[in-house]
C-alpha cells in the first residue's frame, strides 16, 4: 500500500509518503532505491521499520495504513507523526561521510540502519536495512517544497506512481494563502475552520496536481518557543535602462539531463531574449556544453532573425548526450578558443541550464572564479526536477546578474525585458521584532520582476519588512507588505533551509555551523544526509550527537557567520583556489575523524611551501566530432533514452570507440555519471574503463568525486593517487599517499599499508621527484627514510622488481582472490601466501573493494600465469555487477617497466532447472589465465 498526505499553507507544502512493501525474496536483503522530487524540494523526514499485517486473505499481506482525522486540518510536523508510527525509527541529519561510514559499518555488522543521501539536484539515493524475508516493511518519507507560483497562480504537482497498489491520498489547504482550490483529479471535499480538507481511500490516477488561487504575497508565521517566519513577494521595482553591453553570450546546455523538455525551454528563452533585446544586444555567440565545450559559430553573429533561424535550425538537430561540465563551460565562455588580441569589452552570460554540474568542478567558488569581474551572467528556473539552484543563484550573484523565472510565456517575456534594466543593490533588510533576516539565494541585487523569499527569526510586527536598495545615487526602501497571513509550523523549517544552504557554501569555515543547523532543522543537502541507526549506543559511536545543537543554533545568527566569512575571504583570498579547495577538504576530514589520521606536522609545512598551482590538475578537453543527432550510431541514441541502462550502453560505449573514437566514446560514457551518481560502483567501474582507454585525466575526476563520497574506504586513496602520479601532479600524488599511508584503517583493510608504500616509495626515491614536485629536500627525505624502514620491517628489502600484480574491485563486501601460477607450477594464493622463489601475497582482502598484491623481486624464466577467483559477495545485495581491474607489471620500479591491464567481469550463468530466477543464477567463479607475463 502507499499512502500521501498533504498540508499546504500559503506558498508552503509539506508532503508525507507512508509506503508498505513486501519482501518476497527467501532472504534478508538490503534495499536501494532512488528519490526523484520535484523541483526546490527538501526532504524533512525519513523513518524506517517493519509493521504488522491487517490479514493474509488470497490478496496476499496487507498492511494497516494511517487513519487521519477527516474533521481538522493535516499536521504533518515530526511530534504528530510519531504517535501512530511507534513502530518506526527515524533519521537524524549528519556530515555526508560521517551518515556513509555510520550505515556501512552498522549493515557489516547487521545491525539496523537507513541512509538517504544526495546524489544530484532534486535527487536522494535511499538504502534501508534489513528488508527481512517474507516481513512486511515501512518506509516514511517527507519533504517541504515551495509551490511553483506565477502571479496569483500556485501549482502543486504529486506523481503516485505504482497503479496496481491499494493508495489512499488526504490534503489540507490553509483558506487564508488560496482563493480557489482545484485538484485534478477532484476528491471528496469537506470545508472546515480555515482550511479545505480532501481524502480518498482509492486514488486511481498516477498523479494528482493542485491549482490554487492565492495572494501575489503570503506570510508564514510560527510562534512557540522558536518564533520564525518566511514571506514571499516580488520585487516591485521601477524600471531604468541602461547601457547594456552589446554582446551576449548564450551557454546552452546539452547534455542529457537537459532531455526533452528544459532543451525546449531553453530555447524559447534564447529566442525570447535575443527578440525581445535586438536594439540592445547587437551580436550573439552560442556555447554549446556537457562535458565538452563547442561553440556553434566560432565568433560572434549579428542579433537578426535570419542568424536566430539559422541557430535553431542546427540545434534542433543536436544530441543530448552525456554528463555536465559547467566548469568547463563556464571558462570557454569567459576565453573562447577562437578569440584573440586584446581583452574584450563586457559581455552578458546567459546560462541556459539547470546548473547540476555532474562532471568536473563542483566548488561554487572555483565555479565562479572562471567569471571575468566585467561579465554579469543570468540565469533561468524552470519549474522542472533536476535544478540546482543553490549553482544559479551563487554563479549570478558573483557576477551581479540575477535568476529569473520562466514558468510561462509571461514570465520569459518578462526576464527578457529585465536583463536590460540596472539593478537595484542591496544595503540592508530589516523587520520589526525580527532578527537574522535572510533572502534565500544570498542575492545581492534586485531587477524589477525578480522573485524574493524572505525569512527569520521572531515575528514581523505588522508583518511587514524592508529592504533598503541602492541604485547609483538614488536610495529606496521596498517594502514587503503580505496580502495574507498563515500561523503555520511550516515556517520555521523555510528559515532551517535557507540558512544551511548559505552556511554550507563556505566548507569548513562554517562546517561547524552547517551541521549543526542542518541537525537542528533536519535539512539534508550536498554536504548532510539524513542516516538511522538502531539504538543511541551506535549513535555515540559514531559521534553522532544533535540534541546538544539547541543552544548553539540559538545564539548563533547565519548573517553574521557568513558576513564574518566574506569578509576574512576578502582578505585572504582564501574562497576560489585549488589550494584553498584541498585544505578545507582536509581539515574536514580530520574533523569527521572516521579512520584516526596521524599528523606529524611535516606534510602541512611541506604543502604550504608549494605554489597554488601545485594543487591544481588541468584535465585537457576531449573534443568528440559526434554533436548532431544523425552522427551518432542510433544504437547508441536508443541507449540513451529514458533511464539508460549500464551493460547494454557500455556495449554501444565501446562500439562508438572503435568507429569515432576516444573523444566520442567519453561524452557517451559520461552519461552514466550523469544519471547515476548514488551508484558507486558504476562509477568505480568507468573510472577503470577510462584507464582502461589512457583517459587518466578524466578517470582522476571520477576519482575524486569517490574519494569525498566515501573516504574510510582505503583502496580508492591509492587509485587517485597513482593517477595523479600518471598525470605528472607528483606533490599532489605525494599528498594523497601521505595520509593515506598515516591513516590507522579498519582491520578488513588489512595488506593495503604495504601496497600502498610499495607505490610511494617508488615515488619518493624517483630522481624526477624532488625536482618535478616543488616539495622541501628535508621533507622528501624524511619520508623516504620512514617508507623504507616500513618495507624492510615487512620483509622488501628492494624498490623493484621482476613481477608485480595488483587487483582490486569495484563492489564492497566482496571476497575476490588472486592467483598468481609460477613456472616451476607452485601456485601463490590466500592459503599459500609464499613460494620458493620468493613471491609472496600481501594479503587476502575478504572484505572492501582490495586490493590484494603478488610480488616477486627476482623472477626464474618461464610463463607467470594469473588467475582470479571469485570468492563471494555481499548476500544482502541482489543487483551490482562486480569488475575487477588487473594492473601486472614487469621489471616495475625500473626504466623498462611494462604494464599490462586486464578488467574481469563477473558474469551470471543460468542455473539449469525448471523455475529459475534470477536471484537463483550462479556466478562464474574462476577466471583463468587473465594475464600471462614471460621471462
Amino acid at each position: 500500500a502507499a499512502q500521501v498526505a498533504v498540508q499546504v499553507d500559503g506558498f508552503r507544502a509539506r508532503v508525507l509518503f507512508d509506503f508498505y512493501f513486501l519482501n518476497d525474496r527467501g532472504s534478508r536483503l538490503r534495499g536501494n532505491f532512488r528519490l526523484k522530487l520535484p523541483a526546490g524540494a527538501s526532504p524533512c523526514y525519513f523513518a524506517f521499520g517493519g509493521v504488522e499485517l491487517l490479514n493474509r486473505d488470497k490478496r496476499g499481506p496487507v498492511a494497516a495504513v494511517i487513519p487521519y482525522a477527516l474533521n481538522a486540518p493535516l499536521n504533518l510536523l515530526k511530534d504528530s507523526l510519531r504517535p501512530p508510527r511507534r513502530g518506526l525509527r527515524e533519521a537524524r541529519v549528519v556530515p555526508k561521510a560521517k551518515a556513509a561510514y555510520a550505515f556501512n559499518e552498522t549493515v557489516r555488522g547487521n545491525v539496523d540502519p537507513a541512509l538517504a543521501e544526495w546524489a544530484g539536484a532534486d535527487v536522494f539515493s535511499c538504502s534501508v536495512f534489513p528488508l527481512e524475508a517474507g516481513k512486511m516493511q515501512h518506509l516514511v518519507i517527507g519533504y517541504d517544497i515551495n509551490l511553483l507560483q506565477s502571479g496569483t497562480e500556485a501549482l502543486l504537482e504529486l506523481n503516485l506512481p505504482f497503479p496496481n497498489v491499494r493508495r489512499s491520498v488526504d490534503v489540507s489547504v490553509a483558506e487564508a494563502g488560496a482563493g480557489k482550490v482545484e485538484l485534478s483529479p477532484a476528491l471528496p471535499e469537506r470545508t472546515l475552520d480555515a482550511y479545505h480538507r480532501y481524502h480518498t481511500d482509492a486514488f486511481t490516477e498516477t498523479a494528482l496536481t493542485m491549482n490554487i488561487r492565492t495572494p501575489a504575497s503570503v506570510l508564514l508565521e510560527s510562534a512557540g518557543d522558536e518564533p520564525s517566519f518566511a514571506v514571499t513577494a516580488t520585487a516591485a521595482l521601477d524600471a531604468q535602462a541602461v547601457a547594456s553591453t552589446e554582446s551576449a553570450v548564450f551557454l546552452l546546455d546539452v547534455s542529457w539531463s537537459s532531455q526533452p523538455d528544459k532543451f525546449n525551454i531553453w530555447l524559447k528563452t534564447l529566442e525570447a531574449v535575443l527578440r525581445g533585446n535586438r536594439r540592445q544586444i547587437k551580436k550573439f555567440a552560442v556555447l554549446c556544453f556537457h562535458v565538452d565545450a563547442f561553440w556553434w559559430q566560432r565568433g560572434f553573429v549579428a542579433n537578426t532573425e535570419h542568424n536566430l533561424q539559422s541557430f535553431l535550425r542546427y540545434a534542433g538537430k543536436l544530441s543530448l548526450v552525456g554528463a555536465t561540465d559547467l566548469g568547463r563551460a563556464l571558462r570557454e565562455s569567459a576565453h573562447p578558443a577562437w578569440e584573440t588580441g586584446p581583452a574584450p569589452a563586457a559581455r552578458s552570460l546567459l546560462l541556459l541550464s539547470d546548473g547540476d554540474a555532474s562532471w568536473g568542478d563542483q566548488n561554487l567558488y572555483l565555479l565562479s572564479q572562471s567569471l571575468r569581474p566585467q561579465d554579469r551572467l543570468y540565469a533561468f528556473v524552470t519549474g522542472l526536477s533536476g535544478t540546482d539552484t543553490r549553482v544559479l543563484h551563487h554563479l549570478s550573484r558573483e557576477s551581479g546578474g540575477a535568476v529569473f523565472s520562466v514558468l510561462n510565456e509571461e514570465e520569459l517575456a518578462e526576464a527578457a525585458r529585465a536583463i536590460r534594466y540596472a539593478p537595484w543593490y542591496i544595503e540592508s533588510v530589516s523587520a520589526e521584532g525580527c532578527r537574522d533576516l535572510l533572502l534565500a539565494g544570498r542575492p545581492n541585487a534586485l531587477f524589477p520582476g525578480q522573485k524574493l523569499l524572505v525569512t527569520g527569526r521572531g515575528l514581523p510586527v505588522g508583518g511587514t519588512v524592508e529592504i533598503r536598495l541602492r541604485r547609483g545615487s538614488e536610495v529606496r526602501t521596498l517594502q514587503v507588505v503580505p496580502e495574507a497571513r498563515i500561523a503555520s509550523p511550516l515556517a520555521r523549517r523555510v528559515f532551517g533551509q535557507v540558512a544551511v544552504e548559505q552556511l554550507s557554501a563556505f566548507g569548513f569555515a562554517t562546517r561547524t555551523a552547517a551541521d549543526r543547523f542542518a541537525a537542528w532543522y533536519d535539512v539534508p543537502d550536498e554536504d548532510h544526509s539524513f542516516v538511522m541507526l538502531e539504538s543511541e549506543a551506535l549513535y555515540r559511536r559514531f559521534g553522532i550527537d544533535s540534541a546538544s545543537f539547541r543552544a548553539f543554533v540559538d545564539s548563533s545568527e547565519v548573517g553574521r557567520i557568513v558576513a564574518r566569512v566574506l569578509a576574512e575571504a576578502a582578505r585572504s583570498g582564501s574562497l576560489g583556489s585549488a589550494r584553498a579547495v584541498f585544505n578545507d577538504w582536509l581539515r574536514q576530514l580530520r574533523a569527521d575523524n572516521l579512520r584516526p589520521i596521524a599528523d606529524d606536522g611535516l606534510l602541512a609545512k611541506a604543502l604550504a611551501a608549494l605554489p597554488d598551482s601545485s594543487f591544481e590538475v588541468p584535465v585537457g578537453a576531449l573534443h568528440g566530432r559526434n554533436q548532431l543527432r544523425r552522427q551518432w550510431m542510433t544504437r547508441s541514441l536508443q541507449a540513451i533514452e529514458g533511464q539508460p541502462e549500464y551493460a547494454r550502453l557500455l556495449k554501444q560505449v565501446r562500439a562508438e570507440q572503435q568507429t569515432a573514437g576516444a573523444a566520442d566514446a567519453f561524452t557517451l560514457l559520461s552519461t552514466m555519471a550523469e544519471s547515476n551518481r548514488d551508484d558507486l560502483a558504476l562509477l568505480r567501474d568507468l573510472a577503470f574503463e577510462l584507464e582502461r582507454w589512457r583517459l587518466s585525466g578524466q578517470a582522476y575526476q571520477l576519482l575524486a568525486q569517490l574519494l569525498r563520497a566515501r573516504p574510510a574506504e582505503p583502496a580508492t586513496w591509492g587509485l587517485l593517487a597513482a593517477n595523479l602520479r600518471q598525470l605528472n601532479r607528483p606533490a599532489l600524488a605525494i599528498a594523497y599517499y601521505d595520509i593515506a599511508f598515516h591513516t590507522s584503517w579498519d582491520r578488513r583493510f588489512d595488506g593495503f599499508d604495504l601496497i600502498l608504500a610499495l607505490d610511494y616509495y617508488r615515488l619518493l626515491i624517483d630522481p624526477r621527484t624532488a625536482a618535478s614536485s616543488a616539495l622541501p629536500a628535508d621533507f622528501l627525505e624524511a619520508r623516504r627514510s620512514e617508507l623504507k624502514n616500513f618495507l624492510a620491517s615487512r620483509g622488501v628489502q628492494a624498490a623493484e622488481a621482476d613481477l608485480m600484480v595488483v587487483i582490486t574491485w569495484n563492489t564492497d563486501n566482496t571476497d575476490v582472490d588472486l592467483h598468481l601460477r609460477e613456472p616451476s607450477g607452485e601456485e601463490c594464493y590466500y592459503s599459500h601466501s609464499k613460494t620458493a622463489s620468493g613471491g609472496f601475497l600481501s594479503n587476502d582482502a575478504t572484505d572492501g573493494f582490495g586490493p590484494e598484491m603478488y610480488y616477486l623481486e627476482k623472477a626464474p624464466a618461464g610463463s607467470y600465469r594469473i588467475d582470479v577467483d571469485y570468492f563471494g559477495d555481499s548476500r544482502v545485495q541482489t543487483a551490482a555487477t562486480s569488475k575487477i581491474l588487473v594492473h601486472a607489471y614487469k621489471n616495475w620500479g625500473r626504466p623498462n617497466e611494462e604494464r599490462f591491464e586486464k578488467v574481469v567481469e563477473l558474469r551470471k550463468k543460468k542455473a539449469a532447472r525448471p523455475g529459475n530466477r534470477d536471484d537463483d543464477d550462479e556466478l562464474e567463479k574462476t577466471f583463468r589465465d587473465v594475464l600471462v607475463i614471460d621471462f
